[in-house]
């Protein structure tokens, strides 16, 4: 007995004696009757409330989204008692339910569900949860099964697509632009990922498109990307140079370029420094910085002063780029081994990254050091690590290696320049405060999606402007998305889909829902439900019986009225 019950329990008990108590009483005619009554209604009203299980089979078979009449026929042959969920296409007859709950309902005795076909839809999951799931799937899901890729992305920047096409051995998959032009290709690796790039020029939201196309270069899938592109954020950014070189001089002119605020202070000789936007590195000027770069000899013409408000300013967010692009003084590697970046040689000689092949990208230089520690972060140049960082205080503290990045710019290949450096400012310029939702499923049009890591009053904006608030629990909420676009929470995007343009990967995630399911399968009472097919009977005697009741009751009342008279 649950909780409920038997707190249900106790109050129809109480409410029977102290019936009981009044008609003993009273001098009312058939109250003896009536006495009798109150006990036999009580246990009446509870089991209607509380019914036990009706008889039925412990075990039934659910279809799913691709079943076929075949696969019906095969459970019923076994003896089995199969439902068609909606997304089933079942031809000809068959026992149908709107969603798994109502499936339990109509058999409350059953504690195990098999699932046949691609698994459950998002819907019957919460339900799945009360009895044992097993999963028997059928072909597994074809076409675009896994994709990642950023919804919104910055002005000018690179943006990377991810993911997984099943079934398309030999094919490839293209990502075309809002005009219609291929931005980018690649063929399909033996397990069918790919990863492709692309540029977005123009701020605005735009609609690019993501074709699979088998080995004959048909069309098997075409999927609708929607990509918000941003007015790159304005950062602070300082610069503190030992000697003016290419390297800093095409640095600032990206900074400048991208729009970013400059302050900068570069050594030209003992005493002679090169000052734009004067750089003094104390505690107000870098309060009022998001970023500061700083090679060895910067750092170690600054004054004590200035590396202590260095210091302190990285403990309350601000980000630091340290750049090596010779030896250490000892002062300097001490210095920076207390930020947590303790180097350690990797070879005699500088490093080269190798470009890729077929370009005319030059190679690049990496200087022949690494910071190891076991909470540093890798910052990667494709698959070569050029630096790593780590968290200090509320800011981040990074060690970069590659010493000639303006042989990007004079080799005519300025974008590439400008990302690189692009990518670390984003991940270690001083944090804004601003919280990216997270959506824990895939989302899709017309069903309920959980968007976590959202402050409360927070307001979903769709496509169509329409504005949502979000009734928001231990930082998440519920959301029911009508059209597929981005939607917009504070500053931050997310991508809902059209299930139709998606159907491969709403089958996988289906799958894999549903096998996380039956893997954390448990035992569940012998009888589930509240409800049994008991209910109706014992509610329509309770009714009878108070019908009686309520009939002694008039009829005791009449006559004492009566005698009064």
């Amino acid at each position: 007995m649950t909780t409920i019950e038997l707190g249900v329990a106790i109050v129809l008990v109480l409410g029977a004696v102290v019936a009981i108590v009044r008609y003993a009483r009273s001098a009312a005619h058939h109250r003896l009757a009536l006495i009798a009554l109150q006990p036999l209604a009580a246990a009446l009203l509870y089991f209607a409330l509380f019914a036990p299980g009706a008889a039925g089979p412990a075990t039934i078979a659910v279809l799913t989204a691709g079943t076929a009449a075949a696969d019906r026929d095969a459970l019923v042959a076994q003896g089995a008692r199969v439902v068609a969920l909606p997304e089933a296409q079942i031809d000809g007859t068959a026992e149908r339910a709107p969603d798994l709950a109502t499936v339990l309902r109509r058999y409350p005795a059953v504690t195990a569900v098999h699932v046949v076909g691609d698994g459950l839809a998002r819907r019957d999951r919460d339900a799945a949860r009360a009895v044992r799931i097993t999963f028997e799937p059928r072909a597994a899901p074809r076409g675009l099964v896994a994709l990642r890729y950023a919804a919104a992305v910055a002005t000018g920047r690179t943006f990377a697509i991810t993911g997984r096409v099943a079934g398309a051995d030999g094919g490839t998959v293209e990502l075309r632009d809002p005009a219609g032009a291929v931005a980018s290709s690649a063929a399909l690796g033996d397990d069918g990922t790919f990863a492709l790039e692309a540029r977005s020029r123009h701020a605005g939201l735009a609609q690019w498109r993501l074709r699979v196309l088998d080995a004959t270069g048909a069309e098997r899938e075409a999927t609708a990307l929607p990509v918000d592109t941003l007015a790159t954020p304005a950062l602070r950014i300082g610069v503190l140079g030992g000697a003016i070189g290419p390297e800093l001089k095409y640095l600032r002119r990206h900074i400048v370029d991208a729009g970013h605020a400059l302050a900068s202070r570069l050594g030209l000789t003992t005493g002679v420094e090169l000052v734009d936007a004067p750089l003094v590195p104390d505690a107000a000027a870098l309060a009022a910085l998001d970023l500061l770069v700083a090679d060895e000899r910067a750092w170690g013409a600054a004054s004590s002063a200035e590396r202590t408000s260095i210091a302190a300013a990285v403990r309350d967010g601000l980000g630091l780029v340290l750049r090596v692009t010779g030896p250490l003084p000892a002062r300097v590697a001490e210095d920076w081994a207390s930020f947590g970046l303790a180097l350690e040689p990797r070879g005699d000689a500088a490093t080269t990254l190798a470009a890729p092949a077929g370009s005319d990208v030059p190679p690049l230089t990496l200087m022949p050091v690494v910071a190891n520690a076991p909470d540093n972060v890798t910052l990667a140049l494709g698959a070569h690590e050029i630096g790593s960082w780590r968290a200090r205080g509320h800011g981040r503290v990074a060690l970069w290696r590659v010493v000639d990045s303006h042989r990007l710019v004079t080799a005519g290949h300025a974008e590439r320049h400008g990302e690189l450096w692009a990518s670390a400012f984003e991940i270690l310029a001083r944090p804004r405060g601003e919280r990216a939702p997270r959506v824990a499923e895939l989302a899709l049009a017309g069903e309920r999606i959980v968007l976590c890591d959202v402050a409360s009053g927070e307001i979903v904006v769709a496509p169509d402007e329409r504005e949502t608030a979000l009734v928001v629990v231990d930082g998440c909420a519920g959301y029911w998305p009508r059209a597929a676009g981005v939607h917009r929470v504070s500053a931050s995007r997310f991508v809902v889909f059209e299930p139709r343009e998606v159907r491969g990967l709403a089958a996988a995630e289906a799958a894999r829902k549903t096998r996380r399911l039956a893997a954390s399968a448990r035992d569940v009472p012998e009888t589930r439900g509240a409800f049994g097919a008991w209910r109706h009977a014992f509610l329509a005697a309770w009714l009878a019986l108070a019908a009686l009741i309520w009939w002694l009751e008039r009829r005791a009342l009449a006559q004492a009225m009566s005698e009064r008279s």
